[in-house]
């Protein structure tokens, strides 16, 4: 499910002023006092975050001790699962009839979209069957290669000793170490779901 303007449903509990901008008519030295979090305020991601677990954990759901943006409701055999990022959040569970209730009880609280069975989701494609989930992230790679410009250079297997230091072999500087940044971090989450290239990984950072 997608949630809506999600920012701005998040209460603050602090004072917070703004200077009203010029375009609006305003008395000189006046200043305006906020009511409710928005886009751009550094207060409103605390505010946000503060506000869905309260709702949540009322209708009967637990944080997980894990990870905070994953709540879990058990009732007997039957289980629900939420994991939340930000504006998108993930429902599964055995527990059919209680989903499809949670799913109207969020929508009369928030403004949220429906957007069916998970697909895609932050760079994971997923498919299901009767056996279980397959997770991919072939886009992923491919818009990876695409930012390194690496997509006309041919693949091959490279295997590294685990004993062995690896260092630039000219000593020299790199040219756009942003770009170099940029690439590892994305080989770390590409760990996700290629655990298998985690110790090339760790060598290139």
């Amino acid at each position: 499910m997608d949630m809506k303007n999600v920012f701005l449903n998040g209460d603050l509990y602090e004072e917070v002023y703004i200077t009203p901008p010029p375009s609006v008519s305003h008395k000189s030295g006046e200043v305006w006092k906020f009511q409710k979090a928005l886009y751009g305020l550094k207060e409103a991601h605390h505010a946000w975050f503060q506000k869905f677990p309260n709702v949540i954990v009322s209708l009967g759901f637990v944080a997980s001790h894990h990870d905070s943006a994953l709540f879990v409701r058990k009732n007997n055999t039957r289980r629900i699962f939420l994991s939340l990022y930000v504006d998108d959040m993930i429902i599964i569970g055995n527990d059919f009839g209680g989903i499809a209730s949670l799913k109207t009880v969020l929508s009369h609280c928030f403004s949220m979209k429906d957007l069916g069975v998970l697909h895609y989701l932050l760079g994971i494609e997923v498919a299901s069957s009767f056996k279980g989930y397959l997770l991919s992230q072939s886009k992923y790679i491919v818009d990876l290669f695409a930012g390194a410009r690496l997509t006309d250079n041919k693949i091959v297997d490279t295997p590294l000793k685990t004993s062995v230091r690896y260092f630039l072999s000219d000593n020299v500087s790199l040219t756009d170490s942003t770009l170099y940044w940029t690439i590892v971090g994305s080989l770390v989450y590409l760990i996700v779901t290629c655990l298998d290239i985690a110790h090339v990984v760790q060598v290139a950072s």
